[in-house]
């Protein structure tokens, strides 16, 4: 290898960029030369993911002084499931500088008791705020006890796979607690949560969260679906890029012996949404036809991406083929004013892949549209992703 001296930093900076991905290389270039030892630490420790016990043990028993290494995060995604864990999460915080340049932050404590405030509020860097609820996190006020500990805060995502208890929202001032906030996008992936939909909605018809123009909302929650509309409604001019994931059944919708299938509320909002400029929806077979309507009045996108899940049998395949069809059409006749769009069909896998043969069939004879065909093995599914290039 030539001596680094006689490659410009430029240059330099190229090779170890091209190799971000490949944590391998990157660990040989950084004993390559000196030289070359930062902008391959930058890559190597750009996002740490510190998800288990061993994980963390390993982190802090680095050779690298942390003080050295902390620097370098710019993402930190950590799990803590014991004291020792939290203990630990300290150590590293403390020792690396209270992580000055971390901009992301994914917390996912196991049980209420094990958040530290005080160290969290040490984080004061953090502009992106991910929490993750769990069978002994799940109600809204151990949330708003993290929240509370980063003012600064642009993008705030709830995630969980288990209902959000909320027998304490009425002690819990979501308001107050996001008032401080430059909130600029907030994702809402929670199964029951109608209640902080309704929190939310009442922040927007205040001057709180003057800067919110990005929402994502993913629940098969009838009660939190219809609410959305009131989120919405609340400032419609404000919204840039909306994201919705429309799942096929609610369980509290079956307990109230409503229709157990959800019908999307944005019929009557979104066309108010006159700033609105790009929408992610995801549909199922039962959903496809409100969102058809929605769209079809909506004129002022110029992105539009759209996931479609398919169940394949031998009942569904003739009504999976004709609503496909019908978003096929709706791309085309759009096509003077979207910029860039995207259609993801995933259907199930099945012996017979008539409907799947179909599709590309389809797709390429339009001239417009690239198919990129993956299996999801471990799903059993097939995905099939269609861009749409507009003339």
């Amino acid at each position: 290898m030539l001596p680094s001296v006689l490659l410009p930093q430029d240059v330099i900076g190229m090779i170890i960029d091209f190799l971000h991905d490949d944590q391998a290389a990157l660990r040989t270039c950084s004993m390559a030369c000196k030289s070359w030892l930062h902008p391959c630490r930058f890559h190597l420790f750009y996002e740490i993911r510190l998800t288990c016990h061993e994980r963390l043990k390993r982190f802090v028993g680095l050779a690298a002084p942390l003080s050295y290494l902390g620097p370098y995060i710019r993402i930190l995604r950590v799990t803590i499931n014991s004291p020792e864990d939290a203990e630990l999460l300290r150590f590293i915080v403390i020792h690396a500088e209270r992580l000055r340049n971390l901009k992301e932050f994914e917390y996912s404590p196991s049980e209420s008791s094990l958040i530290d405030q005080e160290l969290l509020g040490a984080l004061t860097t953090v502009s992106v705020l991910r929490i993750h609820t769990g069978k002994h996190l799940n109600r809204l006020e151990d949330f708003a006890r993290v929240i509370s500990s980063f003012p600064h805060i642009q993008t705030l995502a709830l995630h969980g796979d288990e209902d959000l208890v909320e027998t304490d929202t009425a002690s819990v001032d979501l308001g107050e607690i996001l008032s401080s906030t430059s909130l600029a996008r907030l994702e809402l992936y929670l199964q029951h949560c109608p209640r902080l939909i309704e929190s939310v909605a009442r922040c927007l018809q205040t001057d709180i969260l003057p800067s919110l123009d990005t929402i994502v909302l993913g629940t098969s929650c009838r009660q939190s679906w219809v609410l959305f509309d009131c989120v919405l409604d609340a400032r419609p001019t404000a919204w840039k890029d909306l994201t919705v994931a429309v799942t096929g059944k609610c369980g509290c919708a079956t307990a109230s012996g409503q229709s157990p299938h959800l019908q999307t509320p944005l019929q009557k909002s979104l066309p108010s949404c006159q700033n609105l400029r790009c929408l992610r929806l995801y549909a199922t077979r039962t959903t496809i036809g409100p969102i058809m309507a929605v769209l079809k009045n909506v004129q002022q996108l110029n992105e539009v991406h759209i996931t479609l899940n398919f169940r394949y049998d031998s009942l569904g395949a003739k009504q999976s083929i004709y609503e496909w069809k019908r978003m096929i059409r709706y791309l085309a006749l759009c096509d003077s004013y979207l910029a860039t769009s995207t259609m993801t069909v995933i259907v199930g896998m099945c012996p017979d892949t008539q409907f799947i043969e179909f599709i590309c069939r389809v797709a390429r004879r339009s001239g417009r549209m690239t198919v990129r065909r993956r299996s999801l093995l471990h799903m059993h599914r097939v995905q099939l992703l269609l861009k749409y290039s507009p003339p």
